[in-house]
């Protein structure tokens, strides 16, 4: 292992209240070394699909062994499990609800285990905060290199996550809107791998609902300010945003709407 344990922590817990603080001290109390780094905690409040997005992108620039624990969990006092994931790149500890299974999926996994035993709990669980009871000191004593197969009994798999799937109708690719991030950009379901399906003999041009956005470009810069446009972004997804705006503002617009790219 590295010399200073790491702990990833995402959720959608905000920074209003004290949850992250209260997360973050259970860490920290087990072990005072372990350095946390907070991926984000502004996830949509029970949007296991923009969590499960984030860390996928995030956890390939990670350092390897490190820990990461991920908490959206609208499920959180019912009979759904938390598991502990043990892959090539580090352990991976989440309720078990398809938060983790994009980025599972691309890594080669070496145990999976139910979190049940005790003896790793931070007191007696709360029902309502297993993130900071349950799921806290386990990425602690992860960290610190306690093996994945003393938390729990092993398990043969992970939930998988149902991801909205891009439909080509005839000269027309149709995806919808996943998420926003915080600069109100619309992030899509609509991959580069995506259009390359089709052979075009000229630019195609995106559609959101019965708005026509424009032919794809490069960067903010190549649309004038105020202006609408599409562009894929650093995660991959063809993105809408506005030039010094918020699509997500401007446009109105919200999760699950659809996006069109035509090539006719």
């Amino acid at each position: 292992m590295s010399s200073t344990p790491i702990v990833a922590f995402l959720s959608d817990f905000g920074l209003s209240d004290s949850y992250v603080a209260e997360v973050k001290g259970v860490i920290l109390s087990i072990n005072s070394e372990i350095e946390i780094i907070d991926v984000t905690h502004q996830i949509e409040p029970q949007n296991v699909l923009q969590a499960s997005l984030m860390l996928q992108r995030t956890a390939e620039f990670m350092p390897s062994e490190t820990t990461f624990l991920s908490v959206v969990d609208p499920g959180v006092g019912s009979d759904r499990k938390v598991v502990a994931v043990e892959t090539t790149r580090g352990v991976f500890i989440a309720p078990d609800n398809g938060l983790l299974w994009l980025t599972v999926n691309d890594l080669d996994v070496r145990n999976v285990v139910a979190v049940e035993n005790y003896q790793y709990f931070f007191n007696e669980p709360s029902a309502t905060f297993e993130g900071r009871d349950k799921m806290a000191p386990v990425a602690a004593y992860s960290a610190l290199g306690v093996e994945v197969t003393q938390f729990g009994p092993t398990q043969t798999g992970i939930e998988k996550l149902d991801i909205p799937s891009v439909r080509a109708e005839s000269e027309t690719l149709v995806g919808e809107i996943l998420y926003f991030d915080r600069f109100g950009n619309a992030i899509t379901n609509i991959t580069l791998e995506n259009l390359m399906q089709f052979e075009a003999s000229q630019l195609p041009i995106v559609y959101y609902n019965s708005h026509e956005i424009g032919h794809i470009v490069t960067t903010f810069s190549d649309s004038d300010n105020g202006t609408a446009m599409a562009y894929f972004g650093s995660s991959g997804y063809l993105e809408l945003a506005v030039n010094r705006g918020s699509f997500r503002r401007k446009m109105g617009a919200e999760s699950g709407q659809q996006v069109a790219v035509n090539y006719a």
